[in-house]
């Protein structure tokens, strides 16, 4: 029996899909110690690790054994005991496999750089329990949070979260507010299905930490919904302001965001599951909707700049034609699994372009037919 893994994140096995994480890195045929990637290859299953004082242990066809506290993995280059469980202390580097959260409650060591172990072709690769977001393994993440500085005041010393990736080869430092860091993290449990106080457990919240920053449930998908538009006008927004007046620098980055339209699939489902909540809650609808009509605006704005570096005149309501193109691209997102990711972007730009091109020009722009009145 096999199960298949998909760079997408798709584990298939008899014939059913299930959502599984990857390495921060991707997948690499050529993986290294380090580079947070998921190596590609058949991997068999070697053995089956467990915490006895949390599950029982798993059913298998392979060798099933209990770690204890004192268990551990080398992921050192340098020691001899390289991508082998060892007991601790130790003194070279090493992995936990006594965790407090529940990530190696269930460890599937997979034959991976062990027939013989090769030093710095990788280490320590299991299938092992998702975190409750599914993130890949991170790089290093600090928090910050500023008690005395000389001329560093108000917004200057509010804390944030400075998180170190590896980006195609490169080290790269991204950082936000950590306020707006555990927003979005619950937000996004809460569009996995978990419910309130299965987010305040996974995610080390409390209930009252949760509802003093969300009124309810429905509170938390607009949140998640308002920053994915907020990102959105930006990304556009920055394209035209770029382009200085250029049309074609100014279509060029409007491509590039064109290629992120869908990039998570999640959020497209989301948005048409809350129209659908809309039409079954007045209430509900009244914020929704008034939501989506400002974004809709901001984004009929930006259509007429780019009309404007064209010298086109817009031929309609901007805002409307911003409604379908969003509905075009909102469209795609229920694509099968497996399709490909960027076709909705293409949509958009291929009636985008027809638009532009069949537009009057600004200064001909045919005048209303009729009779004058006075």
């Amino acid at each position: 029996m096999q199960a298949l893994v998909h760079s997408d994140g798709r584990l298939m096995l008899r014939g059913q899909v299930f959502r599984a994480a990857l390495g921060r890195g991707g997948v690499r045929v050529d993986k290294q110690e380090g580079d947070g990637a998921t190596p590609a290859g058949v991997l068999p299953l070697r053995r089956v690790l467990y915490r006895a004082d949390r599950v029982r242990a798993p059913d298998c066809v392979v060798p099933v054994e209990p770690i204890a506290p004192h268990d551990g993995w080398c992921d050192d280059v340098g020691e001899a005991d390289y991508n082998r469980m060892i007991r601790l202390p130790h003194d070279g580097g090493y992995e936990e496999l006594w965790r407090q959260d529940g990530l190696y409650d269930v460890i599937g060591v997979l034959g991976w750089n062990d027939a013989p172990v090769r030093r710095g072709r990788g280490s320590a690769i299991f299938l092992h329990v998702a975190r409750p977001d599914y993130a890949p393994t991170e790089g290093a993440r600090f928090e910050v949070h500023i008690e005395k500085g000389r001329g560093i005041h108000g917004e200057q010393a509010q804390p944030f979260e400075a998180r170190l990736a590896i980006v195609d080869g490169r080290t790269v430092w991204s950082m936000k507010e950590v306020e707006d860091v555990e927003r979005m993290r619950v937000a996004t449990l809460l569009n996995l299905g978990f419910s309130i106080r299965d987010i305040a457990e996974a995610a080390g919240f409390s209930l009252g930490a949760i509802y003093s920053n969300f009124a309810d449930k429905e509170a938390i998908l607009l949140e998640l919904i308002q920053q994915h538009q907020s990102e959105e006008r930006a990304k556009i927004e920055a394209s035209l302001s770029r382009a200085g007046g250029d049309a074609a620098a100014a279509m060029a980055g409007i491509e590039k965001w064109a290629e992120t339209v869908n990039s998570d699939p999640d959020l497209g489902v989301l948005a048409i599951e809350l129209q659908l909540h809309a039409l079954r809650s007045p209430a509900f609808a009244e914020v929704y909707n008034e939501m989506n009509r400002k974004h809709r605006r901001a984004l009929g704005t930006m259509i007429s700049q780019l009309f404007a570096l064209f010298g086109k005149k817009v031929p309609g309501e901007p805002s409307e034609i911003a409604t379908g193109l969003a509905a075009l691209g909102r469209g795609m997102a229920l694509a099968p699994p497996g399709s490909d990711g960027n076709r909705g972007g293409r949509i958009v730009l291929t009636f985008l372009n027809a638009l532009i091109e069949s537009a009057p020009a600004a200064d001909k722009a045919k005048k209303p037919r009729g009779r004058k009145t006075s």
